[in-house]
Parts: structure tokens; C-alpha cells; sequence
């Protein structure tokens, strides 16, 4: 019975925020944490680990 009632509060408190989300005039952003600061686009950071892996691979360390 106990964990019914906290897997609850839990429901509760996650039907709550998003309500809030949700009442937000469509200008929510995520929080400034959250943001990525490498503004590389998705394709030059998958370049650049491919080189770091075949550098990796071509010194032995990996």
C-alpha cells in the first residue's frame, strides 16, 4: 500500500508540471543548463569522432 500511494504522489507531481508546461503561452524554453554549447552541426561532430576514433585506432590507444 505504500508504494501505491508514493508511486502516486510521484504521478502527481509529474501530472503537475506538465499541466504547467503546458498552460505556458508556447514560449517555454528548456532551462539555460541544458543547453548544448557546441554549436557544431550534428554532421561535423559525427565527422570529428570518426577522426578522433581513427586517430585513436592508428596510435593503438584504442
Amino acid at each position: 500500500m505504500h508504494n501505491l500511494r508514493k508511486e502516486r504522489t510521484m504521478f502527481d507531481i509529474l501530472a503537475k508540471s506538465f499541466k504547467v508546461a503546458t498552460r505556458s503561452d508556447g514560449t517555454w524554453s528548456a532551462p539555460d543548463h541544458w543547453v548544448d554549447h557546441d554549436h557544431r552541426t550534428r554532421a561535423q561532430k559525427e565527422r570529428d569522432s570518426q577522426d578522433q576514433r581513427r586517430w585513436l585506432r592508428q596510435t593503438g590507444i584504442m
